[in-house]
């Protein structure tokens, strides 16, 4: 049995996610990014931004800009080659994600605002993520990131449409399995994880970042949220120890000999330590207190 009391900090706080993207979502919502500081004028279209026609006032001839759906159009054609008209939707194309359901939301998903309905929206955006959209809002603001909350206050949210279509979870090219979930402190949210290390969060929880298409060194065996709920531990058999949000680094097992793999972890009260368990009952402190082990 392997039991320790302090250890070299190996663990890893995960970086950004590279420049070149995994999903054709992380694609849709780069195009859509690349656009930031392009000026409003109601003109762009699936080439990029276009001088404008001197309507809305502000907006002259001489200026370059996009507006909210020649924002769309661009960068759901530029990666997948549909052609997006001004409405939301295209006949039997795309999946509707309800205005109810924001945790299924995905980077590259159309957003849709102010209407009755998806083909009645007087705004529209791409999704970045953490509930944050990408948009050209109005004359005199450039496209930039807006959230979700800001556009609520000034249109009705109507729901989304994905047009691409996200690739299945696997783990060494077999499906994926979710292995762990993890509660809000107040207990009116969670999150999922699967052994690729997907995050998906429901409810008021937010998603600070996965390693989902990341390549990894074992399966990850669970996901622990912080004390305040602004972050969260994923833990792999291993031992590796990836953090996220607020959650803090205070060392892994990664890189270390295991005699059985690592199947959970606990954090302090503080939040500020947490210990690893392996199937052997072996317990693995940092910045915690070690008590023993079985």
């Amino acid at each position: 049995m392997v039991v320790a009391l302090a250890l070299a900090a190996v663990a890893v706080r995960v970086a950004p996610a590279p420049a070149r993207a995994a999903t054709q979502g992380d694609q849709i919502a780069a195009v859509a990014a690349s656009q930031a500081g392009v000026a409003y004028c109601d003109g762009g279209g699936i080439n990029g931004p276009t001088h404008g026609s001197g309507d809305p006032t502000g907006c002259g001839r001489t200026t370059v800009g996009c507006d909210c759906a020649s924002l769309v159009q661009l960068a759901l054609y530029q990666v997948t080659g549909i052609s997006l008209s001004t409405g939301g939707q295209l006949p039997g194309v795309g999946t509707i994600i309800p205005a109810a359901d924001t945790a299924a939301l995905l980077p590259g998903d159309a957003v849709f605002w102010g209407g009755s309905g998806l083909d009645a929206n007087v705004h529209s955006g791409i999704y970045a993520s953490n509930n944050q959209v990408w948009d050209a809002l109005n004359v005199g603001l450039p496209a930039q990131e807006h959230t979700m909350a800001y556009l609520r206050t000034v249109y009705s949210y109507d729901g989304a449409v994905r047009f691409w279509t996200p690739p299945a979870p696997s783990l060494g090219g077999l499906p994926c399995p979710v292995i762990g979930m993890a509660a809000t402190p107040d207990g009116g949210g969670y999150l999922i994880t699967d052994a690729a290390g997907g995050v998906a969060a429901h409810g008021p929880a937010a998603s600070y970042g996965s390693l989902a298409g990341r390549a990894l060194n074992a399966p990850i065996a669970h996901i622990v949220s912080t004390p305040d709920g602004k972050g969260y531990w994923l833990v792999a058999a291993d031992g590796g120890t990836f953090s996220f949000g607020d959650a803090g680094i205070y060392g892994s097992m990664g890189g270390q000999h295991l005699n059985e793999p690592v199947v959970d972890m606990a954090p302090t009260a503080d939040g500020r330590g947490y210990w690893l368990v392996a199937s052997d009952g072996g317990i693995f402190a940092f910045g915690a207190p070690f008590y023993g082990a079985d």
